[in-house]
């Protein structure tokens, strides 16, 4: 077990789409995240306790993986005697050989979810975001968080916020700063985790922008973490937004 938690501690940071071998019993997780916003009237921006916003710079979205990529392969020998790392292991043959796709993002497809559709139906709500991916789970005490965004300053590489440009007429260093794209009525930008100690556990830190009565903008938040049962959907609610989570065995 402390090996399967130092392999899941280095494959954490940079969740990129990698194999994770089954041998020692390792399990894999398919997590849905849903996000929707509440259309309610909005006080004044004064008139509300503004809540901090989160420091992202660290974290990683769920990407797809490369299609060519088989979701499960083996490192046994095929029947003509030689390694074949990209043997694709039968759903009902999982030797102690295997190793499955973990870290990748499934679907983005929000109109595939029926609770997705459900919420949209609802004349005052408005569902944001959809993402569907595999992993297993994190450590409780360290979760692996998965960055979920919908501002486009988070879908780019992570980098200073201010550059240096040499002058080379004056010969004197300035420094320039970036240009930020602002936040628009309806942006969210969070993390979440699924984690597993003795029981399964669901971590959610996310920011939501509203536009106040005033036109100035309104950040609000939700923080839980939560015990979870598996293949049932996890509310975490707040006035303003809410957000959905599912945490399933995966079907290899």
């Amino acid at each position: 077990m402390k090996k399967i938690l130092i392999l899941l501690s280095l494959a954490i940071p940079a969740q990129a789409a990698n194999y994770l071998s089954l041998a020692s019993g390792l399990r894999l997780y398919d997590v849905e995240i849903i996000v929707f916003d509440r259309d309610l009237p909005q006080l004044n921006s004064h008139q509300v306790s503004q809540k901090p916003v989160l420091d992202l710079t660290e974290l990683n979205a769920m990407e797809p993986a490369d299609p060519e990529l088989p979701r499960v392969k083996s490192s046994a020998q095929d029947v003509n005697g030689q390694n074949d790392d990209q043997w694709q292991v039968p759903l009902n043959d999982q030797g102690r050989n295997v190793e499955a796709l973990a870290w990748f993002a499934i679907s983005n497809n929000g109109n595939s979810s029926p609770v997705f559709n459900r919420i949209n139906s609802h004349p005052q709500m408005q569902a944001l975001f959809y993402q569907k991916w595999r992993q297993p789970a994190t450590p409780y005490t360290r979760p692996g968080y998965v960055k979920i965004s919908n501002w486009p300053e988070d879908a780019m590489p992570n980098e200073s916020e201010t550059t240096d440009t040499m002058d080379t007429f004056v010969g004197s260093l300035h420094e320039t700063e970036k240009t930020i794209t602002p936040k628009s009525d309806g942006t969210f930008r969070g993390q979440v985790a699924f984690s597993k100690r003795r029981f399964h556990h669901a971590h959610v830190n996310m920011n939501l922008f509203k536009q106040g009565a005033d036109g100035e903008m309104i950040t609000h938040n939700i923080k839980q973490n939560t015990q979870i049962d598996l293949g049932k959907w996890q509310y975490f609610d707040h006035q303003q937004f809410g957000i959905m989570m599912k945490v399933t065995p995966a079907q290899l």
